[in-house]
């Protein structure tokens, strides 16, 4: 039997969605990552694997060449979609100690 060493279906990467967002094209992110534009379309078209390194390289040259801090989580999510940290934020009072004690709770397990 043969053991699969990725997983089966991997997570999708909002790789493009994120560029585009922030108005950026391939050859720009590949001048700022060091590397080339056809490595870049390999990335985004889920040609190439990519590794944990390579996610915090592209945040890092997405956020130097925008306004917009990205993290290296933040490519699991389409850029218009709020980040659980956003939502957080954005509660008021009891509603957000609620999510909290929620949380709280999840991590103990």
């Amino acid at each position: 039997m043969v053991t699969r060493v990725v997983a089966r279906n991997p997570r999708r990467l909002y790789l493009v969605e994120w560029r585009t967002h922030l108005d950026l094209t391939q050859e720009q992110v590949a001048e700022a990552v060091g590397t080339t534009k056809e490595t870049i379309s390999r990335w985004e078209n889920s040609k190439r694997l990519m590794s944990t390194d390579i996610l915090a390289e592209l945040a890092d040259a997405l956020s130097s060449l925008s306004t917009v801090r990205v993290e290296p989580q933040d490519f699991y999510r389409h850029p218009e979609t709020r980040s659980a940290d956003q939502l957080l934020r954005q509660m008021q009072g009891a509603e957000q100690a609620a999510a909290w004690t929620v949380l709280e709770s999840l991590k103990r397990r």
